[in-house]
């Protein structure tokens, strides 16, 4: 297993994780719609790419590949050379499933340095008629744990929190927002995303993005808030 670290390009974020994303792992990104997941995951995709000299594949469930590009492009002008020379392949296949990720992933392994892997949104995964979402993730992340393993990449995904968040005094999100147990069992790491401006329509400051890192064994003891060090916008 290669266990060289992928940088995110944040340094406190690298700094928290003991060097950034490693191959074989599963990274959940979680936050409120609007919060700025999809926005995060494209920075760490640039980054990934950039810092590699590798590539990097997303599956965009939610947005079409002319969106995605666009806003990889509004992100960076670098990754007008990445789509260029195929070192970030956007995949928009309309409720792809996971042999076809499976699938579609060893073939890029096989042909190119992949270097992460990103579903955008794990929601909208294909799953058979009348399976319920956290039945499915018992069976789908555990999968792509194995996946993560064989191709030696991180794999990050993105899910909604639950609204309780937002009837806190504090905002900032903890491990109970998870609307699904199967996330806590059988991932590594939970980002859990919070701008303080989301909430409060008046607040004076900037567009700020927080971290909320956990990693098993899940408990919001050892859960850790990181300052991303600059603004994000909204998904």
């Amino acid at each position: 297993m290669n266990n060289k670290a992928v940088i995110t390009g944040i340094k406190n974020l690298d700094h928290s994780l003991r060097g950034g994303l490693y191959p074989g792992q599963r990274y959940v990104i979680a936050g409120r719609p609007g919060m700025g997941k999809s926005t995060f995951m494209m920075q760490l995709l640039i980054n990934a790419c950039l810092e590699t000299n590798g590539c990097g594949a997303v599956f965009s469930l939610e947005m079409s590949g002319e969106v995605y590009r666009r806003r990889l492009l509004e992100i960076s002008p670098l990754s007008k050379e990445l789509l260029e020379n195929e070192r970030l392949i956007i995949d928009d296949t309309i409720a792809i499933t996971l042999e076809e990720i499976e699938r579609k992933c060893r073939k890029i392994k096989s042909e190119r340095e992949l270097k992460l892997v990103v579903i955008d949104y794990f929601y909208l995964l294909g799953r058979e008629p009348g399976i319920e979402f956290d039945d499915f993730c018992k069976m789908a992340l555990p999968r792509l744990g194995r996946l993560a393993k064989e191709l030696e990449v991180p794999i990050l995904m993105d899910i909604q929190l639950m609204k309780s968040c937002e009837y806190r005094a504090d905002h900032h999100p903890i491990l109970a927002d998870i609307r699904w147990p199967s996330f806590l069992r059988h991932t590594e790491y939970i980002f859990m995303l919070h701008r303080e401006s989301y909430y409060e329509p008046e607040y004076e400051g900037d567009n700020r993005l927080e971290i909320v890192v956990s990693e098993l064994p899940y408990t919001d003891f050892f859960t850790r808030t990181i300052d991303a060090g600059r603004a994000f916008s909204k998904d």
